[in-house]
Parts: C-alpha cells; sequence; structure tokens
C-alpha cells in the first residue's frame, strides 16, 4: 500500500510538472507572438546625414545614439551606420542613420547610398560657415537630383558647433532663414555634438515631418494596393556595403522612396 500511495504522489507531481511546463510555453508563445506584433507596429526609418568633412556628422550621431563624444577627428570611410529607436507621436519608429563620407573620394558612391531613404539631414559647421554652408547647397543638389520634384524627400538643415558660436547672432539666422527657402528646406536647428544641445529635437522634427508627408501622400494615393502603404525599407546593418554600389534594402517586406535610376 505505502509503494502505491509513492507511486501516485508521484504520478500528481508529474502532471503538475507538465501542466506548469505547458502553462510556461504559452506564455512564451504569448510574448513572442507580441513581439512580432509589436516588431509589425514598428515604422523603419532611413535618414541619410550628410555634408562636408569634419563639420561633425558622425559626432552628432555618437552623441544621439550612444550619448558619447569623441573630440579627436576620425574620417568616416565611405559610409556607417546607426541605429536608434524613438517614438513620436505615440509611434514607434526605428530610426537608421546613414552616416555618408565627406570626402570627395566617396562621392562616386553617393547615389548608391541615397537609394530607398526617407529623409536627409544636411550638417554644416558654423566655425567655417561660408565654405561648408556653400557645400550643404551642393549636398541638396544631389539629393534633388536623385529625388526629383514627383518625389522628392523631406531634409533639414544642422547648424553644428553651436558651442562655438553666437546662437543670437540674428544676421547668421536671417542668412540660414533665406538658405533653407532657396534650396528647399523644411527646417534648420542649431546643434552642439559636444553638449547635445539640438540634436534629440531636430531628429524628433525630421521624423514627425516625414509620417506627415508619408501619410498626406497615402491619403492622395489610389487604393490599387488593397489601401496598404508601406512608409519605408527596414534597414538593418547587413543592407550597408561599401565596398559596391549594390542595394539590398529592396528585398525587404517594405520600401522607402526610390533614388536614382541608375
Amino acid at each position: 500500500m505505502a509503494m502505491l500511495k509513492l507511486d501516485s504522489n508521484q504520478q500528481e507531481q508529474q502532471q503538475q510538472q507538465q501542466q506548469q511546463t505547458e502553462n510556461n510555453n504559452k506564455n512564451n508563445n504569448n510574448n513572442n507572438n507580441d513581439n512580432i506584433e509589436q516588431a509589425q507596429d514598428d515604422l523603419s526609418l532611413k535618414i541619410l546625414v550628410i555634408g562636408e568633412a569634419a563639420c561633425g556628422k558622425t559626432s552628432i550621431i555618437h552623441k544621439y545614439c550612444l550619448n558619447k563624444f569623441e573630440p579627436k577627428y576620425k574620417v568616416t570611410m565611405g559610409l556607417d551606420f546607426f541605429p536608434k529607436k524613438i517614438t513620436v507621436d505615440d509611434q514607434p519608429i526605428n530610426l537608421a542613420l546613414w552616416d555618408v563620407a565627406g570626402q570627395e573620394r566617396f562621392h562616386h558612391m553617393i547615389r548608391s547610398y541615397f537609394k530607398n531613404a526617407n529623409g536627409a539631414i544636411i550638417v554644416f559647421d558654423l566655425t567655417r560657415i561660408y565654405h561648408t554652408l556653400n557645400s550643404a547647397s551642393k549636398w541638396k543638389l544631389q539629393l534633388d537630383i536623385c529625388f526629383p520634384d514627383d518625389n522628392p524627400i523631406p531634409c533639414i538643415l544642422l547648424a553644428n558647433k553651436s558651442d562655438l558660436f553666437d546662437m543670437n547672432d540674428v544676421e547668421i539666422k536671417k542668412q540660414l532663414d533665406e538658405f533653407i527657402a532657396e534650396n528647399g528646406i523644411k527646417q534648420w536647428f542649431f546643434t552642439s555634438a559636444k553638449e547635445g544641445f539640438g540634436i534629440e529635437h531636430a531628429m524628433e522634427y525630421i521624423a514627425r515631418v516625414i509620417l506627415d508627408t508619408t501619410s498626406a501622400q497615402s491619403n492622395t494615393m489610389s487604393t490599387a494596393s488593397n489601401g496598404s502603404f508601406q512608409i519605408s525599407s527596414n534597414v538593418s546593418s547587413s543592407n550597408v556595403n561599401t565596398n559596391n554600389n549594390n542595394d539590398n534594402s529592396n528585398n525587404n517586406n517594405t520600401k522607402g522612396r526610390k533614388c536614382c535610376a541608375n
């Protein structure tokens, strides 16, 4: 009788363990499904960060994505990539910041980097206004070539190294207002990669403009695609290849802005 009682207790324990295992598996499956649904709800935006060399593009991205500042200048070789997850107006967004080298020797690869971008940030150096602001207009021209009037992408201008500049200079503000109006740029911002000033506000602004622009476009589009509208490519670091001009982002589930037929 004692042996039978022991066997009965063992069976009961095994049943309890099996039930617990099933409950854990069910909870894990539910969590995985929630994560999948959340990932599907998130939007991915490819943002180009461009401008003359040594204007602080990489420093701005490092400050924003990694919260660090490296005072020593390092040349970006072709292209670098940094992800950042943010929330704008309750919408989760996966930003992919593409740090494009400003050196002229990399300019032959620019158009391959621009493909499927959703927005652009042009950076210039307040301590070298004449040269780098003039260069900014040339970078905007490259954007206009890749994304013509019938398919433009939102673009903002960052006046970087503001910690070394008098931001109360009325003439400079007037000059920048005129510059963005003449070049079709949405807005400009004072920023400091060293102090982190203005960067987050600028990033949220460009993301919001992209969302608003895309929403307006989707409202005027036909419903030929069964009412679905896809904002951008899901960019991952595996898509970045500085050794050739192949762009793998077209293989993703969603698509960004088309650029450059060649």
